[in-house]
């Protein structure tokens, strides 16, 4: 995932790295920084993943999209009726209306990966 560069998971989402004004939250300071926000409304394949996998795992363009769909399948299976959480990237879970929320981890950016 690149800084300002969009990361479409077909049926999720669209993954994106933004910048983050300085807070306080809970009564401690949070500097000005870089987030990553998942807008659910972008859910449409734009092919880059897909097109992605299929090149990394040397398999078809159909065989990647087939993947893709399991996955969404089984990790909406995994969040529903709990918190899901992937290290160094965010925490998912379903709010009542069965709506995907995500929280970024704190420390996505902690390694420099995406220095200006």
């Amino acid at each position: 995932m690149e800084y300002n560069k969009p990361v479409i998971v077909p049926d999720l989402g669209c993954f994106t790295i933004v910048d983050q004004s300085a807070e306080i939250r809970n009564g401690v300071d949070v500097p000005a920084g870089k987030t990553v926000v998942l807008d659910c409304e972008n859910a449409d394949d734009d092919h880059v993943l897909t097109s992605y996998i299929a090149e990394k795992e040397n398999i078809t363009i159909e065989q990647a999209a087939e993947a893709i769909k399991k996955f969404y399948k089984q990790f909406f299976i995994l969040v529903f009726g709990r918190t899901l959480q992937f290290e160094k990237f965010g925490t998912f879970l379903l709010n009542e209306k069965k709506d995907i929320i995500f929280a970024p981890d704190i420390n996505f950016f902690s390694e420099n990966l995406f220095a200006s």
